[in-house]
């Protein structure tokens, strides 16, 4: 790198190095350095490298010459983006398809968690989604983005390329943005089962490229359906064994700045060195994990929400998800997540209540 020859350069000389070693050592944390931090170093070292230069020898006048262009084009282009951007410490990407009725709770439960903002792909959606968005939009909490595209009945490679074609667009996009990107479905709630607010749960992970969250699938728990003043994650307690093996699903929450790209909508590919782990710190690579981790993070999958919604919704975009599935199948599956009871999520409803009805 031109940056480190220079650097050798000024220690051959027996030069004073130190003035670089940690400007240097920003350079290389790169996204993990606050942005503020980085630019004042870089403003240091140029003050400090054009100073030296007045003092040396040709060559070594070059060196230190190039060095404070170097951090002086770093820190112009830094304080661009520190204007041009708000940074986020941990927001949401996901694609939804007539999910109107279901916004609204997910939404403020996510923000209960600390997600700051949400890059929302509408997928074809016939519902008044833009009605029930519009407050959060006007609000600045949500980037709303069509995604008209479509696939065959029963095409599920087709779907598939159509969810990971809206992830890759929003990495790409405005992935520098978030410290920390979600990437899950409406139907799906991201928490730490103490309490604890996600990003500040997510500090413990800072070095590495993405934190892998197991599933944990909810059935109807005989709810016909859910009434209006009542919440999902309150009515429905039933769920799988959470030794279940689809317990071993995982989603990720990935630093998008430690990504390459998005091979599926569960895979991400990291740069070099980079990975990501379970929250016991285990690596994980596939889309499931080796093992089952609730305890700390887990994400809770209302697969069926309640036997209305499976009956009229679920069960016809299934089949038009993977068309081999039967609906006999289906019904059993969901059978499967209704046979254990987890009232983990209860510790929320009081917060979440009093924000659905301000």
């Amino acid at each position: 790198m031109r940056l480190e020859k220079i650097y050798l350069a000024y220690q051959a000389e027996n030069l004073p190095g130190s003035c670089f070693t940690r400007p240097l050592r920003a350079y290389h944390e790169g996204p993990q350095a606050k942005i503020q931090e980085r630019e004042g170093r870089w403003r240091q070292v140029a003050r400090k490298a054009c100073t030296l230069a007045s003092r040396m020898s040709a060559y070594t006048t070059l060196g230190a010459l190039a060095l404070a262009g170097i951090a002086i084009n770093l820190c112009a282009s830094h304080s661009q983006a520190r204007l041009a951007r708000k940074v986020h410490d941990l927001s949401v990407c996901a694609l939804f398809q007539d999910e109107a009725p279901y916004l609204r709770e997910w939404l403020e439960f996510n923000k209960l968690q600390g997600v700051k903002h949400f890059y929302l792909y509408n997928n074809n959606s016939h519902d008044n989604y833009a009605e029930v968005l519009q407050p959060y939009i006007l609000a600045g909490e949500v980037t709303l983005k069509e995604w008209p595209y479509s696939h065959e009945r029963g095409n599920s490679a087709q779907w598939l390329a159509i969810q990971t074609g809206a992830f890759k667009d929003c990495l790409n996009s405005v992935g520098m943005n978030s410290k920390w990107m979600a990437f899950i479905d409406v139907d799906e709630f991201v928490f730490c089962p103490n309490g604890q607010k996600l990003p500040k749960f997510l500090e413990a992970y800072r070095d590495y490229g993405g934190l892998c969250v197991n599933n944990l699938f909810f059935g109807t728990s005989g709810i016909s359906s859910i009434p209006q003043d009542r919440l999902m994650i309150e009515m429905l307690t039933h769920a799988s064994s959470p030794t279940r093996f689809s317990c071993k699903n995982v989603k990720s929450i990935v630093q998008p700045s430690f990504v390459r790209d998005c091979e599926y909508p569960h895979v991400f590919i990291f740069k070099e060195g980079a990975f990501s782990v379970d929250a016991e710190f285990r690596h994980i690579t596939a889309k499931q994990s080796s093992w089952i981790s609730l305890d700390k993070i887990r994400l809770h999958h209302y697969w069926t929400r309640d036997e209305n919604y499976f009956k009229t919704k679920k069960i016809d975009r299934r089949q038009m998800f993977r068309g081999e599935e039967t609906e006999l199948g289906l019904k059993g599956r969901a059978a499967a997540f209704n046979t254990h009871i987890d009232r983990s999520m209860l510790q929320f409803v009081p917060a979440l209540r009093k924000k659905l009805l301000e």
